[in-house]
């Protein structure tokens, strides 16, 4: 004798079934995963293969943005631009180019080592001009802004840098490709 169940049950089991079959079983424990490997591709099924997560053309487009930015909206704010800003435009300009660069050259070579590498060039460079921007400081914020923002770039600075450390590292990783 079977049981009545309503619709949305039956769609809901079927649902779950499907998921379990797409995902696997959450439930299972470590001898079902070492009783899945005793064949000659075990190393293939554990390793993940490497991708790259960025997104070049999206990155050029966002460097584009950039350059607009940093050369039409001082006209608009004269006053809140201070002219220390002619000394770091240049720098700002530089950071643009290297990283235009730099995505041109992962369109055309998608490796893993090149990928980090211009990770690690474009994270320096972006520390260099966040150094000028700190030590020039070419802006006019009201109140004690300065110090807050001052202490944000010296903040972001350190991150930057330990990120560029680890990603260095990367460059010469085992799984290639």
């Amino acid at each position: 004798m079977s049981e009545y169940k309503p619709e949305w049950v039956k769609k809901l089991e079927t649902l779950g079934e499907d998921l379990e079959k797409k995902y696997g079983s959450s439930r299972s424990d470590s001898n079902d995963k070492e009783s899945e490997c005793h064949t000659d591709n075990c190393e293939e099924v554990r390793k993940p293969e490497w991708r790259k997560y960025g997104n070049p053309p999206g990155d050029l487009f966002g460097q584009l943005i950039s350059y607009l930015v940093i050369t039409y909206v001082p006209a608009y704010f004269p006053d809140f631009f201070q002219t220390g800003w002619s000394a770091v435009y240049p720098v700002l300009l530089y950071v643009i180019l290297i990283h235009v660069v730099v995505d041109f050259i992962q369109i055309l070579i998608k490796a893993r080592p090149i990928y980090y590498l211009g990770q690690v060039i474009t994270n320096i460079a972006s520390v260099v001009s966040m150094v000028v921007i700190v030590t020039i400081f070419p802006f006019n914020f009201p109140g004690n802004v300065d110090i807050i923002v001052q202490f944000g770039l010296w903040i972001a600075i350190a991150v930057v840098s330990i990120v560029s450390f680890f990603e260095f590292f990367k460059i010469f990783g085992l799984d290639s490709q």
